[in-house]
């Protein structure tokens, strides 16, 4: 009886993590514009737009064009574009300590930053030392994960300084620099109150129809045997 019902129970949980796993979106693959050195002391900035629904972010990154390593350790950071606000930042390390996946040098973030939807945001980094991917026409642009747009009619932000910060000066449209990278990973939701629900419901069932099995077996063990003689 206990294996029948661990085995719906397993079978309820794996339902319930089909419907709620959220799977990786990479803001930024697949480069094929030029690749330009960029100054050091210098922020550069991507302005985007998350689309009709939340995305978390788990990961910053920074292109690493051979993958062979950086050449420099490289500050990226999120903004909140209308209030400028630093939601978060990671350092990813120089040479090949950094996470390498999908040409990206990675750096998971201490607390997660949930995009909220339709709003517009800014990836940041500091420039040296490694090349960016520059794109001046949409043929050039890299694969943009799904949830994320350019800002229209937008362009590479940047500001000087020693230290990474909110990079909103010398727009430059239609003309993009891509070296910081971001990444929303793999998560599992905690399940609805109706998941629960339906699981209670099928764990209760199974346990009566497994109840009334043993019930039944014991009753038949236990009932004398008819005499086979007349």
């Amino acid at each position: 009886m206990k294996k029948n019902i661990m085995k719906i129970l397993i079978a309820s949980l794996g339902l319930v993590a089909a419907t709620s796993v959220q799977a990786d979106i990479i803001f930024a693959t697949n480069p094929n514009g030029s690749w330009t050195g960029t100054g050091s002391g210098v922020t550069f900035g991507t302005p985007f737009v998350v689309g009709a629904s939340p995305i978390t972010i788990t990961s910053l990154g920074f292109f690493d064009r051979d993958n062979n390593g950086l050449g420099a350790s490289h500050v990226v950071a999120i903004y909140n574009q209308a209030s400028q606000t630093l939601l978060g930042q990671v350092t990813v390390q120089a040479g090949t300590a950094s996470t390498l996946h999908d040409g990206t040098r990675w750096e998971q973030l201490g607390t997660s930053i949930t995009l909220d939807a339709g709003t517009a945001y800014m990836l940041a980094t500091m420039g040296g030392g490694d090349t960016m991917n520059f794109s001046q026409n949409p043929g050039q642009l890299p694969t943009l994960g799904s949830g994320f747009t350019l800002m229209p009619g937008g362009g590479f932000t940047q500001a000087p300084g020693p230290s990474i910060q909110y990079p909103g000066a010398n727009q430059v449209t239609g003309m993009w620099l891509f070296g910081a990278n971001m990444e929303a990973g793999a998560s599992v939701a905690v399940p609805e109150p109706s998941q629960w629900a339906m699981m209670g419901v099928t764990l209760a069932g199974a346990a009566g129809f497994a109840l009334r099995r043993h019930r039944a077996h014991k009753l038949n063990c236990g009932a004398p045997k008819a005499n086979s003689y007349q």
